[in-house]
């Protein structure tokens, strides 16, 4: 079942995020992750933004989500994104294993 990693943050050192980045781009291959949304382009529809910048990745299952994230390459680089950004959330949570249906969400 696919997994998410949900992002809102803030970048306030931009240097530091652009280091955080070259240290961590490779791990996008290495966990065949797909960055499905990454932007501070977006519409508040309801509530308030969190952060003025939202990503979405897409990754196999959770276990790999966590393999990812405990993995020691990402490990090294996280001081650097803590220290760049102001993170409201990084969550993580399962997808559905099929595209739901109004009778699906129905019953959910």
């Amino acid at each position: 079942m696919p997994a998410y990693l949900l992002v809102a943050f803030d970048v306030v050192d931009p240097d530091g995020y652009a280091e955080y980045q070259r240290a961590t781009v490779h791990t996008i291959a290495d966990y065949d992750i797909k960055v499905l949304a990454m932007t501070e382009e977006f519409e508040v529809i309801e509530g308030e933004a969190p952060a003025r910048k939202i990503g979405i990745l897409q990754f196999k299952d959770q276990e790999t989500l966590k393999k990812w994230y405990y993995s020691a390459d990402y490990q090294a680089a996280s001081p650097v994104r803590l220290a760049s950004v102001k993170s409201d959330f990084l969550l993580a949570l399962d997808g559905l294993e099929m595209t739901p249906t109004a009778e699906s969400i129905k019953q959910a």
